[in-house]
């Protein structure tokens, strides 16, 4: 029996989506707080942590958000200075960091302005040297779920100055996205 060129797409093409369409279903994750609260009055309902928001309250990291995060890190990494390198809107390398928190962790912020900064009696001042090797925004990227709250974002570029290279940019919601962490390779 000698099967049509359709026939054959068509049973591939079930065989793919199948289990994609399978593990897609939503999931109905009810927390015992929640629980709890459903099975008591409203003045009990008060007492209930509302410390993690629901599932449904975060909001998806899409493009514009990672493009938003990635471009707002570059640009404060990339401080203004004077003629002497020295910059211009901070004194200190502390102050510059914590300049990061609405999109960045202070962790990771810390790590590149150590590298790129000199801190002195004078004020702060940027090493001259190029900018990492970072995530360009018109080039495709695999976006992974580590869970709900955490996504990681693999970029692979290639740059006369770096060569070929991969980022990995990590991003957690806390009420926001925010990079928590960056890998080079």
């Amino acid at each position: 029996m000698k099967l049509n060129t359709l026939t054959v797409r068509y049973v591939k093409t079930l065989f793919i989506c199948m289990p994609l369409l399978l593990f897609a279903q939503p999931v109905q994750d009810v927390s015992a707080a929640e629980n709890k609260a459903h099975n008591h009055s409203k003045s009990e309902i008060a007492h209930v942590s509302t410390k993690e928001k629901p599932k449904s309250e975060i909001k998806d990291l899409d493009k514009a958000t990672i493009q938003k995060r990635t471009d707002e890190f570059m640009e404060q990494l990339v401080q203004k200075t004077d003629e002497n390198f020295r910059v211009l809107k901070y004194d200190s390398k502390e102050a510059l960091v914590e300049s990061f928190t609405p999109f960045a962790t202070k962790q990771v912020a810390k790590k590149y302005i150590d590298f790129y900064y000199k801190e002195k009696e004078s004020g702060l001042y940027i090493l001259p040297t190029e900018t990492p090797p970072w995530f360009v925004n018109d080039v495709p990227y695999d976006t992974i779920s580590i869970d709900d709250k955490h996504k990681r974002i693999v970029q692979t570029n290639d740059s006369e100055l770096y060569g070929k290279y991969t980022v990995t940019i990590d991003l957690e919601y806390d009420g926001k996205w925010r990079i928590t962490e960056v890998k080079h390779s």
